[in-house]
């Protein structure tokens, strides 16, 4: 049992205190991010589902099944996005003429072969993390943080154009489906919840069954300890990070869970 969940990421950490103690049962294990006021929380499947269902209920609740499922999805998303250190942001968009942006099998397909094709022809080891993104109209398009690439294979182009920021905006020569727009990363810390918001309810429930997100199996993925402390203990750790960055209180129906971020 705990009440306190340390995560460290590269470039921050994480300090979680809980209320009410969160005991070792398997239920209780499942935990997932939800979105508050634009930041991403951590939660436990208990706290939004209740106790657990009777022994004699062998058919697990689908709406709970769904919910554990989307939100340790997005739990792995925001470690990978968070503990490593990113270079680009890319964003592609599927010509209609080549590919069928609406069927995502398809969409699936073509970036899956394309970074296999990448990865066949170059020794260096690339890190990514794409998800997918549906579009108001229907159609699927990917975005991805990316770091350490072969640009000779990728072949930057510049576009001509900047972000609101001034940042140049690049396209992908090496990319030959469609219409690309890649700029640098200036923060990882900031770009980890940015490329987390894309994975949303509606668009998990569309891909039922089917590849959520593309990682190189070379990610960070933060290193998470729970203890046990007093107050005054935890006072003494946090005081041990330094300042705090972002502090917040979320009450729940079963906790009250307090984050702190440094």
């Amino acid at each position: 049992m705990y009440n306190v969940k340390v995560s460290e990421y590269l470039e921050s950490t994480e300090v979680v205190y809980y209320a009410n103690v969160i005991t070792g049962h398997s239920k209780e294990k499942d935990s997932f991010l939800v979105e508050r006021d634009d930041e991403l929380i951590e939660l436990y499947s208990y706290m939004a589902f209740g106790t657990k269902p009777p022994k004699e209920q062998k058919q697990e609740n689908p709406l709970h099944s769904f919910y554990v499922s989307y939100n340790r999805t997005k739990n792995k998303i925001y470690n990978y996005a968070r503990d490593n250190t990113w270079e680009w942001f890319l964003t592609f968009t599927f010509d209609p003429k080549q590919v069928d942006s609406f069927n995502y099998d398809e969409v699936v397909k073509v970036m899956s072969d394309f970074l296999r094709d990448i990865g066949n022809n170059t020794k260096i080891k690339t890190k990514y993390l794409i998800v997918p993104e549906k579009h108001k109209s229907g159609r699927y398009h990917l975005h991805g943080v990316f770091s350490n690439m072969d640009m000779s294979l990728w072949k930057m182009q510049f576009s001509g154009h900047t972000t609101k920021g001034g940042l140049p905006i690049y396209n992908i020569g090496g990319f030959p489906y469609g219409f690309t727009t890649a700029t640098q990363v200036q923060s990882s810390t900031r770009v980890s919840h940015y490329i987390s918001k894309y994975i949303t309810k509606d668009m998990f429930d569309g891909i039922k069954n089917k590849k959520r997100y593309w990682s190189t199996r070379n990610l960070n993925s933060g290193t998470h300890t729970t203890l046990m402390l007093t107050k005054a203990e935890l006072e003494t750790l946090l005081n041990s990070f330094g300042e705090i960055q972002n502090m917040k209180t979320v009450d729940t129906p079963y906790n009250q869970i307090k984050y702190f971020q440094f």
